[in-house]
């Protein structure tokens, strides 16, 4: 299993398709989890069985990523926490086009990452 963001309510084509790989089960569980744990991170933690991101909650998870960037970034070996810290950057920046810069011209997406 991996972990990955897809938007549920998809209006066309290109809303299908969109897809962002976060991360394998594996290191979810191990890295994303522990992190979570260790600041109270509810948003990313309930990533493990799957979310709902809209408009209303997204700041909220841009803030909880920040935190568990910034604790991967002291916490891990730059080996590990590169690719973990690139799909963290990626997924933020993702969500700020959709839903602070209407990417998709419209104000209900509702992504889930599970």
């Amino acid at each position: 299993m991996s972990v990955s963001a897809y938007i549920i309510n998809p209006k066309n084509k290109e809303e299908e398709a969109f897809s962002i790989p976060l991360s394998s089960e594996k290191v979810f569980n191990t890295y994303w989890l522990l992190g979570c744990q260790q600041n109270n991170l509810d948003l990313i933690a309930e990533m493990s069985y799957g979310v709902e991101i809209g408009a209303e909650n997204y700041i909220s998870l841009i803030n909880e990523l920040s935190i568990l960037k910034s604790w991967i970034e002291k916490e891990l070996a730059l080996d590990q926490s590169l690719e973990i810290v690139q799909k963290i950057n990626l997924l933020t920046k993702e969500l700020e086009s959709i839903f602070k810069l209407d990417k998709f011209d419209r104000n209900d997406v509702i992504l889930f990452i599970g």
